[in-house]
C-alpha cells in the first residue's frame, strides 16, 4: 500500500485530498500545524518551517509520497509569513525530501501568481505577473521547486482556479449572505468578464492523477465549463429563488470604495482579490487533459448552487464552529455587511 504524507491536510484543500487518496487505497498521514476539524487518517503537527521536525517525520512513516497544500493564503496578510511558509518552508520541506530520498513530491502553487493577467487563457508557458505579497511568495516558491527539479526530484506543481464545493467559505460568504438574504449581487462593471472556478473534488482527483505519473510536471486546472460573471451569478440566484438579483456597478466606483474600506482595514477582502473580479482569468487546461487524462466534472455554477445550498442549510451553525481554516469559516465583513441593508 502506497503511503502519502499530507502537509497542510487539515486545511480546505488537503483534507479533502486526504479524502480522495483514502478513497483510491492510499495510506495517509496528515501533518499539519493544527488538529483537523474531521480527523480521517493519523495526524501528526509538524510546522513546514522546522526541519528537524520534518527529517523526523519523513523517517518515521517513511512515505512514497509527499504533498505540499500548506499555504499562507491572502487572508493573512503578513509578508513574513508569506516569506516564511510559501518559500522558506518549501525549500525546507524539500531539502529533507530529497536527503530521504522521497520517489514523488507533489507541489500545490496558485492562480495567483499570475495577478490580473494581461492574456487569456493562461497557459503552463504564461509568465506569471504576480501583483501582491502572496503571488509574490508563491512565484518564488515555484522557483524553489524548479531548483530541486534540477538536481533531480521528481516533482509535480499544480496550480488551481479559485476553489468553490463542499464546506468553502472564504471570501465566497459575501456573495452567499447577499444571496441568502435576497439581496442584490453586484459586480463590478457590467459582468461580461469571464472568471473560472474549479470545485475542489475536481481539484484532488487531478493531484492524484498526477501522483501518479512519473516525472516533473505543471499543471493548470480549472472548470472546463463557465460562462461570463454575470451569467453564472444568474444561475445561482435561480437557483437559490430569495428575489436576489445581480445588477451592475460602475466599475471605478465599486473599486473605489473597496480600495478604500481595504485602506481602512473595514473589509476583510484585499484589493489583489476584488480586482480580480472586474477582469477575465482562465485557464488553458489542455495539457491536463491530455497528459493526465483529467476532466472537471462540474461548472461554475453547478459549484456555485452546491457550495451555495450548503451554506444555507449550515450558516446558523457557522460562528460557533471552531474550525481552524480560513479558507472554510466565514468572514469578519466589515463595513461590507450594510450591503444587505441597502434597499436595492
Amino acid at each position: 500500500m502506497q503511503t502519502a504524507l499530507v502537509l497542510g491536510g487539515s486545511g480546505y484543500v488537503g483534507n479533502v485530498l486526504v479524502d480522495e487518496l483514502m478513497q483510491h487505497g492510499t495510506r495517509c498521514i496528515n501533518a499539519d500545524l493544527v488538529p483537523p476539524h474531521e480527523k480521517l487518517c493519523l495526524y501528526e503537527r509538524v510546522d513546514i518551517r522546522d526541519s528537524n521536525e520534518i527529517r523526523n517525520l519523513l523517517k518515521k512513516h517513511r512515505p512514497d509520497l509527499v504533498v505540499n497544500s500548506t499555504a499562507a493564503v491572502p487572508l493573512v496578510r503578513s509578508e513574513k509569513l508569506f516569506e516564511e511558509i510559501n518559500v522558506h518552508g518549501v525549500r525546507t520541506l524539500l531539502q529533507e525530501c530529497l536527503e530521504a530520498r522521497i520517489p514523488k513530491c507533489m507541489h500545490i502553487s496558485t492562480c495567483g501568481i499570475f495577478g490580473i493577467p494581461r492574456m487569456v487563457p493562461i497557459t503552463e508557458q504564461s509568465v506569471p505577473t504576480p501583483v501582491e505579497g502572496y503571488g509574490r511568495s508563491k512565484t518564488k516558491g515555484e522557483a524553489v521547486v524548479r531548483e530541486f527539479v534540477d538536481r533531480g526530484m521528481d516533482i509535480t506543481i499544480l496550480r488551481p482556479r479559485s476553489m468553490m464545493g463542499y464546506r468553502r467559505l472564504g471570501i465566497f460568504h459575501v456573495a452567499f449572505e447577499l444571496m441568502r438574504c435576497g439581496r442584490t449581487m453586484w459586480t463590478f462593471g457590467p459582468g461580461s468578464n469571464r472568471i473560472q472556478f474549479l470545485h475542489v473534488r475536481d481539484f484532488v482527483r487531478a493531484v492524484r492523477l498526477a501522483s501518479l505519473r512519473p516525472g516533473a510536471g505543471l499543471y493548470n486546472i480549472g472548470a472546463e465549463r463557465f460562462g461570463t460573471l454575470r451569467e453564472d451569478l444568474e444561475q445561482l440566484a435561480e437557483a437559490a429563488a430569495t428575489g436576489s438579483r445581480v445588477s451592475a456597478c460602475p466599475r471605478r466606483l465599486a473599486l473605489g470604495a473597496m480600495k478604500t474600506l481595504a485602506a481602512l482595514r473595514l473589509s476583510p477582502v484585499v484589493p489583489y482579490q476584488f480586482l480580480l473580479y472586474a477582469h477575465d482569468i482562465y485557464f488553458d487546461v489542455k495539457r491536463a487533459r491530455q497528459e493526465l487524462g483529467w476532466s472537471s466534472e462540474y461548472s461554475n455554477a453547478e459549484m456555485m448552487i452546491e457550495s451555495y445550498r450548503w451554506y444555507v442549510d449550515h450558516h446558523h451553525e457557522l460562528q460557533q464552529d471552531t474550525d481552524q481554516s480560513v479558507q472554510r469559516v466565514p468572514l469578519k465583513l466589515g463595513m461590507l455587511k450594510l450591503l444587505k441593508y441597502l434597499p436595492i
